[in-house]
């Protein structure tokens, strides 16, 4: 008799703290539902070689923005 008294208190006490917790931290979990982010890479880069006297160089060419992504040629090594 005690046993089963014991038990459905430890029953009820774990009813009771798994209704008891803040509802803010369901909600928390939802707060970018509403957001529309879509990920993207910002950049799709070709490598442009060129020997210019005598030397190879190399620049990056930004295909998304239609741009040079570095400012002069550079020396391969």
């Amino acid at each position: 008799m005690i046993k089963s008294k014991k038990r459905l208190c430890c029953i009820l006490t774990v009813i009771v703290l798994a209704f008891s917790f803040p509802s803010n931290a369901l909600a928390s979990s939802q707060n970018f539902a509403g957001t529309d982010i879509e990920v993207r890479a910002d950049y799709n880069i070709i490598i442009k070689y060129r020997v210019h006297n005598g030397k190879l160089q190399y620049r990056r060419w930004d295909v998304s923005n239609q741009r040079w992504v570095d400012p002069a040629w550079i020396d391969v090594k």
